[in-house]
Order: C-alpha cells, then sequence, then structure tokens
C-alpha cells in the first residue's frame, strides 16, 4: 500500500500507512524507505525525503543511487545548494562517487542561486572527470554569468568549449537571447523550433515557426526538411503540412521519406479519431 500510495502521489495515505508499519512494530526494509522518500520528493518536500533517507542510513543500509540522485534534482529545482552538497556528501558516504548527473545537479543548484564562481567549479569538475557537460548544463552555467551580468565569463567559457568541440544547443542560445537582447539568427529560430516541437511545448515552438515561415524565401531545402521533421516529430501535422506546402511553392521537391512520414501521420490521426457517439 505504502508503493501504492507513493505511486499514485498520494503523500498523505502514504505517511499514514507507514506510520502504521511502524506503530505494529514492524521494521520496513529499504524498498518502502525508498517508496516513501520518493513520494516526499514528487510532493515537493524534499527536506522530509532527506530525512528519511537519514533514518535509512542510520539502520545500517543505503538507498539505491537513483533515489540519492531524485533527492538532489529535487534541491538543485528548489535553489538549494546547501542541500545539493549534503546530498552528495551523504552519497560519497554511501560509496557513491560523483558523477556527470550528479555535478550537473550541483551547477544547477549554484546557478539558479546566483552563484556563477561555485557553479563553475563544478561545471569544470565534470570536464576534468573526462565528461562532456550537457547542452542543458552549458545553459544552466550560461545562465549563472548572466544573472550577475559575467559577460567576459560568458563568452571566455563558450569560446573554451567551442574550442574543446563541446557543442551548446538551443537553450543556451535562449538564455543568450534574452541576456543581450539579440535577434537571433534564423538558423537559431530552426534549431529553437526544432527543440520546443520535440518536448512538446507547442506554443514556443509555433512561435519560432512564425519568424521562420517569415523568412521561408532564405530556406533552403535541407532547412525546410528539418523543420517539417520537428513538426512531425512533436506530432504537429497540420503544421508540418503546411511548411511543405510553403516548401513546394518555394521550387523544392521534398524527399520521398518526408512524404511517407506526413502520409502515415494523416493515417495516425484517422486511426485515432474517435467515432461520434450516437444517442438511442
Amino acid at each position: 500500500m505504502v508503493h501504492m500510495y507513493s505511486k499514485s502521489g498520494n503523500l498523505a495515505l502514504a505517511k499514514q500507512t507507514f506510520e502504521s508499519l511502524r506503530s505494529q512494530g514492524f521494521q520496513p526494509d529499504r524498498n518502502v524507505y525508498n517508496s516513501m522518500i520518493m513520494a516526499y520528493v514528487n510532493a515537493g518536500d524534499h527536506k522530509s525525503a532527506e530525512s528519511e533517507l537519514r533514518i535509512l542510513e542510520s539502520n545500517h543500509s543505503k538507498s539505491s543511487e537513483d533515489i540519492y540522485l531524485a533527492v538532489l534534482q529535487a534541491y538543485a529545482q528548489q535553489s538549494d545548494p546547501a542541500g545539493a552538497e549534503r546530498i552528495v556528501n551523504r552519497m560519497s558516504f554511501a560509496g557513491y562517487q560523483p558523477s556527470r548527473e550528479s555535478l550537473t545537479y550541483l551547477v544547477e543548484a549554484y546557478s539558479r542561486k546566483g552563484h556563477p564562481d561555485d557553479a563553475r567549479k563544478h561545471f569544470d569538475d565534470i570536464i576534468k572527470m573526462g565528461y562532456k557537460p550537457d547542452h542543458k548544463c552549458i545553459a544552466r552555467m550560461i545562465q549563472a554569468y548572466a544573472q550577475k551580468n559575467f559577460l567576459d565569463q560568458g563568452l571566455s567559457l563558450l569560446l573554451q568549449l567551442e574550442k574543446d568541440g563541446i557543442e551548446h544547443g538551443p537553450a543556451t542560445y535562449s538564455v543568450l537571447i534574452d541576456w543581450l537582447g539579440i535577434s537571433p539568427s534564423l538558423d537559431v529560430h530552426i534549431s529553437l523550433c526544432d527543440m520546443y516541437s520535440r518536448v512538446g511545448q507547442e506554443k514556443k515552438a509555433l512561435q519560432a515557426l512564425g519568424v521562420i515561415e517569415a523568412n521561408k524565401e532564405k530556406l533552403s531545402s535541407n532547412e525546410f526538411e528539418k523543420v517539417i521533421r520537428s513538426l512531425c516529430a512533436g506530432k504537429f501535422w497540420k503544421d508540418a503540412e503546411r511548411v511543405r506546402d510553403l516548401m513546394i511553392d518555394r521550387g523544392f521537391t521534398p524527399s520521398v521519406d518526408l512524404n511517407m512520414s506526413l502520409q502515415a501521420s494523416r493515417m495516425f490521426d484517422s486511426n485515432n479519431k474517435k467515432p461520434s457517439r450516437k444517442l438511442f
């Protein structure tokens, strides 16, 4: 029942059942503690989640690395670097070494708090360990510099990453656009449309698409196809077909597999339309 209430997001009943177990003299095992910890994490109560971690550790046991990371992520999202550092220390005591994921959450925690120097320390640790920071981590690091308007440090980092062959994605471009107030190039809007389509953020995807359509005369055949595939990935079928028509109007011929993708989308929509209900 604890597992069930935790998965369904019912923290109150999970706590009640958990306490009932203990009051009847049963010692919850690690799996039950893990369920309670995740119930607290999902409810936004990361401090109670950490408290249950401590109790579990005091019973000469430890949680899985994924559970520690979930609590760490919760602290990062709440802009609490002190709490995030505590969890990383607990992980170390439990035998889990720093990883790209745990260091990335520390970068996020310090970035959200507005501490770019501390964020940079952990960012550099990721690279020293032989990992490449992902796009979100790079964007978080640039965001930390943006909060303090440390332009030289931000641009220097991007140049160094480029020199090392580490690419940054649309999320970083978005931070730079907001920070510098610059008008992004057309290829940036294409990348933004791709990113937002694939994560299902329709409003932002269509905003970027609006700029792209306004500049349709500048698009190459490959760029048209990239935009259409992005829209298909986000299941924005009608928008994809509209852009395909613009592509044809510009004198370009869509590839065979692109046409097949759009045809498949029509069949998907047709098969998923609910039949009308008749009342007798």
